[in-house]
């Protein structure tokens, strides 16, 4: 069995939600580490969440000679900047690439075959769960959850919405039926 290669570029190592995301990543990737079937070739930090630095770390690895097999990227636009380090190389579509956020480029080139998923987050739940607890507070009816998540700092109650892993096999199904993005604006 191969071993597979992968680049992880996170998001600003001083925004907390880099953090959870490494958390989440690390908790699947590493049993997978530990049995010697995934490789990290690479991890970093992109400052500001800039997509050139995204691209200038993919260019650096790919010029080292290193073989890829796949990048993930902490959100959408350092996947872009990946993609497009990816793309001189002739390695769009041929690396698996992935993000989170389900920004329109992303989308795109989830249909055109030059990433694989994205991470939704259903902005119509989003909204509806905010818009409830919001007339809770201003009534100031209590608001019961049953979770907490440490900000770093203090643990707050809150409600997690389950994600989406968008796919070509499901953006119809979510990402375009939810209105999130235009059909014609993704099928370009």
């Amino acid at each position: 069995e191969d071993i597979e290669n992968i680049l992880i570029i996170n998001g600003a190592k001083t925004d907390y939600n880099t953090s959870l995301i490494k958390e989440g990543y690390d908790s699947i990737l590493t049993p997978y580490i530990e049995q010697g079937r995934i490789e990290i070739i690479e991890e970093y930090w992109a400052d500001n969440w800039l997509k050139e630095k995204a691209f200038d770390y993919t260019e650096a690895i790919l010029k080292d000679g290193y073989n890829i097999d796949a990048i993930l990227s902490g959100n959408d636009s350092l996947a872009e900047g990946a993609f497009e380090a990816l793309s001189e190389y002739r390695l769009s579509g041929i690396v698996g690439l992935v993000g989170q956020d389900a920004d329109l480029t992303a989308c795109q080139r989830i249909v055109e075959g030059n990433q694989l998923m994205t991470v939704y987050k259903p902005i119509n739940e989003l909204v509806t769960v905010a818009i409830e607890m919001g007339i809770k507070l201003a009534k100031k009816e209590k608001i019961i959850t049953q979770t907490t998540m440490n900000d770093g700092t203090y643990e707050i109650k809150c409600v997690f919405l389950d994600p989406i892993a968008v796919d070509k096999q499901n953006i119809d199904s979510t990402i375009i039926k939810d209105g999130f993005h235009l059909k014609a604006d993704i099928y370009r």
